[in-house]
Parts: structure tokens; C-alpha cells; sequence
């Protein structure tokens, strides 16, 4: 965990306020029941610190110094800089440093959350014709209505328990393989151990684990020579994620209209992947078509199933969730691993507790799983380190935070 945020020491009624329309203007009244001094009111968005003000300056010094490979080294000296809270340069985007302070940020949202849009992303779409959506609420999908109602079907399919228990068979198939993968390249090693940087490994390890849950299919990544067409896959989502960072400086209709390399791979990743995603959808109704005995075959050949969703949100979607669940996993594991790796004892502690579930004979995946509390513990205490999950948005209300009044209109990271 990091820090407690300050904003829990202080009175209770600077701690949070709300804005409501009332007619044209907007008026904030304190959640708490007494009033709040003025000296004590939130100070407004401009007062907030920002780390820079000229796009195209912090564009090129991002650029110069290679800092696109270390941007969460340039967003610490910022933290350190700025303080628990500041402003992206002349965007509508704030980072938001301390657990406590996220928390209450999520807390805000409501049932139509908001997410900072990427635009290059929905330039893709609008380019080629595909429907673009946003798992999230962004900008790409208006209409929070429609977002909410797709939400709740694929969350049958993808976080309820029920769908959760279908394709964790999956999930620990590619599990298993990985730590064959680990456990060949250390007997191979004449010492009996290994060091390595396990961030490729686990890139790979969450992008057959995902693909294999969503599409049915494994894609083969963690043998010693994927073939060509697994090859090509991945390397457009890596591609994808390394040149949307920079994409983010700049306004796609300039990208558009230079045609730099930085555009054109970026456009011929995402072709990639949506081309995967076509394919798998092929397969699956070939599947159908030979009336073969049904069984579960990923989340994807559930929702063409079911049919409650069209095609084009179905596909949409799920090439959505294939983009989005790479990084957002393996960051995650790779800083648990680093925390154990600094904390032999829970290490330790944890090993024990997996051996303990596993004695106790074959039993369904989901209630191993919850008889290892200290492991699951140990993965949400990562996720609420302090360290950069992606933008988030306000929902219907202003919110302070640190003494700053957040807007309806901004994003918060």
C-alpha cells in the first residue's frame, strides 16, 4: 500500500463534495451535514499542479530522452514533483497517486463510470468501419445506456461466477504449461536456477491465457517456436501497446494526414488482431455447422450462442477485452512476483498454503481458489499499490480530492 492520503485527516466535511445541475448552473453542497468553511472548500481544477503546458515541448522531450520506454519512471518524478495529484499537461486528465484516494474516486462513479477515450483507438474503427466500443464508458460509446446494458451481458460470460467457473479450466491448462516452460529453462541451466526478466514470458503467458478463454483456441506462445501465424499475432499486440503510448500526444487526424510509420503500425496491428478475431469467429460457426456435440469452447462461442448481443458488438467487444487484458495482467503479476521476491516470508507463507490446498485432492478450480486466502490477498494488495491502472472519469458528480475539485469533464488516472 502506499502513503495514507491526507484527505482522510482532515474534517469530514472537506473529505467529499458533490455537484448537481440545478437549471443552467451547477451549485456543490458537502455531503456531510455541517457546513464547510470557505477557507476549507476545495480549491478549483486550475489550481491543480500540471506537469507541463505546451503539448508539443513535453511531446518532444518524451521523445529525446526515450522516456516512452520509462514512463512510469516520468510519472513518479512527477508524484514527486507535483504531489499526489496533478494534471497532464493541457489535457483533461489527472493522476491520482494514493489507494485511498482511488478508492473514493471509484466510489463516486455510479452504474455509467466514465474512462479516458485513446483516439487512436476509435480512429481505427471509424477508418475501417468497425463499431467502436469502450469496456469502460469512454468517449467511444455515448451512450451509457446501450454501454450498461452490453456490460451486463457479458459480465454473465466474464466475471460472474458462474462464467468464471467455465473457462477456469482454461486458464489453469495455460497456467500448468507456463511453469513447465519455467521449470524446463531452469534444468537446462547448469546451476539449477535462473535469472531472467519474466516480463516477455508473462506478456505471453496472459495473451494465451485471454485468447485461449475468449476464442477457444490456443495460440501456442509458450512453446519453444510458436509458429508463424501466433508469431504474427502477438508481435500486433505488442506493436499496439507500444505505439499507443505515443499516439496519445498526438491528435490522430495529424497522424492521418503525415502517414508517419509510428500510424501505419499501429493501423496494421489493430488489422491483425481484428483479422484474428474473424477468423476465430469462422471457426466457431464451422463448429456449429457440423452439429458436433456442444461444449464449452470460450466466451465468445457463448455469447454467438446465445445471441443477445449482434455480431458487431460481440466482435467488437471481445477484441476489446483481447487488447485490454494483456498489460493489465501481467503488470500486476510481475510486481506481485517482485513483492514476494523483496518478502521471503509471505513467500514462503503462500507456498505453504498452495501445497496445503492441493493435498486435499482433486476438487473444482474455483474452491482451490478460495481456499488460498493469503494468495488472493497478496494480488489485491498489488493492485492497490500506487502505480498507474489507466485513466478514469467522473461520473454525474464534482469530487474533491487533496483540497482540488475534480469535474464531471476531466479523466483521473
Amino acid at each position: 500500500m502506499g502513503p495514507p492520503s491526507q484527505l482522510w485527516k482532515r474534517p469530514a466535511q472537506r473529505r467529499l463534495s458533490r455537484c448537481l445541475p440545478s437549471g443552467a448552473a451547477r451549485s456543490c453542497t458537502a455531503l456531510a451535514p455541517a457546513p464547510v468553511p470557505a477557507a476549507a472548500r476545495p480549491l478549483p481544477y486550475e489550481a491543480i499542479p500540471r506537469s507541463g503546458r505546451n503539448a508539443w515541448l513535453s511531446l518532444y522531450r518524451l521523445w529525446r530522452s526515450n522516456s516512452f520506454q520509462r514512463f512510469h519512471l516520468v510519472m513518479q518524478r512527477n508524484f514527486q514533483r507535483l504531489g499526489p495529484i496533478y494534471r497532464c499537461g493541457t489535457y483533461n486528465c489527472v493522476n491520482v497517486l494514493l489507494p485511498r484516494d482511488a478508492a473514493q474516486l471509484f466510489q463516486s462513479e455510479g452504474i455509467f463510470p466514465r474512462r479516458m477515450g485513446i483516439e487512436s483507438w476509435i480512429a481505427h474503427r471509424q477508418i475501417r468501419n468497425h463499431k467502436a466500443v469502450s469496456l469502460t464508458g469512454s468517449p467511444a460509446h455515448r451512450n451509457g445506456e446501450e454501454w450498461r446494458s452490453d456490460r451486463l451481458i457479458l459480465n454473465k460470460e466474464v466475471i460472474s461466477p458462474a462464467g468464471t467457473r467455465k473457462f477456469l479450466p482454461f486458464l489453469n491448462a495455460v497456467a500448468q504449461d507456463f511453469v513447465t516452460l519455467m521449470h524446463r529453462r531452469i534444468s537446462k541451466n547448469t546451476r539449477r536456477s535462473l535469472t531472467i526478466d519474466l516480463y516477455g514470458d508473462l506478456f505471453r503467458f496472459t495473451l494465451e491465457g485471454s485468447s485461449y478463454a475468449l476464442y477457444g483456441e490456443r495460440l501456442g506462445l509458450l512453446e519453444e517456436s510458436p509458429n508463424a501465424e501466433s508469431q504474427r499475432f502477438i508481435s500486433a499486440v505488442e506493436t499496439m501497446l507500444r505505439t499507443t503510448l505515443p499516439l496519445l500526444f498526438i491528435p490522430p487526424g495529424l497522424m492521418r494526414w503525415v502517414n508517419t510509420k509510428l500510424w501505419r503500425d499501429h493501423i496494421e496491428a489493430w488489422d491483425t488482431i481484428f483479422k484474428h478475431a474473424d477468423k476465430c469467429i469462422q471457426n466457431i460457426y464451422q463448429e456449429f455447422c457440423l452439429g458436433q456435440p456442444r461444449k464449452y469452447s470460450g466466451i465468445m462461442a457463448e455469447l454467438l450462442m446465445q445471441a443477445e448481443l449482434p455480431l458487431d458488438s460481440i466482435k467488437a467487444n471481445v477484441t476489446e477485452f483481447t487488447a485490454g487484458g494483456v498489460d493489465t495482467t501481467a503488470m500486476p503479476l510481475l510486481f506481485t512476483l517482485f513483492e514476494l521476491a523483496r518478502n521471503p516470508s509471505v513467500q514462503t507463507a503462500i507456498r505453504r498454503e498452495i501445497a496445503e490446498a492441493e493435498s486435499q485432492g482433486p476438487r473444482e478450480l474455483s474452491k482451490v481458489l478460495n481456499s488460498m486466502p493469503l494468495l488472493k490477498s497478496a494480488l489485491k494488495e498489488t493492485l492497490s499499490c500506487p502505480w498507474r491502472s489507466g485513466g478514469k472519469g467522473a461520473g454525474l458528480c464534482c469530487l474533491g480530492l487533496q483540497g482540488q475539485l475534480l469535474h464531471p469533464a476531466r479523466h483521473w488516472g
